[in-house]
């Protein structure tokens, strides 16, 4: 024991370090919000192969795959009704044309502070590896966003009669009750059309 004065300067300190941890603990929890419980971070794991989890953190460091809690209550509903089992925000098929698997993927993360979902592609490369591209990054309405598989055909441009043909499967972006559109390769890259309804 630390005798007379001594022992009241070593409380203090102590005290000081315990103020010190809380105050980051609050500031940690406004800026990444509150700690995911263990069967979240297991749903946003486990519904992924783990060659892609992997990828995620190499190229999209501290981002996590949407998953149906961060979706609005209209949203969740539907995909559990209409759609059991799947996620809203994790896709695959040959977006690329070239007979591997490829992946798309929403991901929630930050931008200058901010709360952004990503929508990005994993394009399957020889020996297993993935090309990462980021299609779209997402600043509003992040609760009511999810993807699917648009199938290869017609896609008529949203207030124009303009008609786009995909040879290959694409990558539908929706806003819940609100815009669509499709990402869709033409031979060397994606582009974007707003559909129509």
């Amino acid at each position: 024991m630390i005798p007379g004065e001594d022992s009241r300067l070593a409380r203090a300190m102590i005290l000081k370090q315990i103020t010190w941890l809380l105050l980051l603990s609050a500031v940690l929890t406004c800026f990444f919000g509150e700690p995911t419980s263990e069967a979240e971070a297991q749903e946003r794991q486990t519904i992924v192969p783990d060659a892609v989890q992997v990828a995620i953190e190499r190229f999209y460091p501290g981002s996590t795959l949407v998953v149906l809690n961060d979706l609005e209550e209209g949203l969740r509903q539907e995909f559990a009704d209409g759609y059991p089992g799947r996620n809203p925000a994790f896709i695959s098929s040959d977006f690329d044309g070239n007979g591997r698997l490829d992946y798309a993927l929403l991901l929630l993360g930050k931008k200058s502070g901010r709360a952004i979902v990503r929508l990005v592609v994993l394009l399957h490369a020889p020996k297993g590896k993935f090309k990462a591209m980021s299609l779209e990054e997402i600043s509003e309405f992040l609760e009511s966003v999810f993807i699917r598989v648009r199938a290869p055909g017609k896609v008529q441009e949203h207030d124009s009669k303009k008609i786009i043909i995909t040879r290959v499967p694409g990558i539908e972006r929706s806003f819940f009750e609100k815009s669509a559109g499709v990402f869709y390769w033409d031979g060397r890259r994606f582009r974007f059309v707003a559909a129509a309804d």
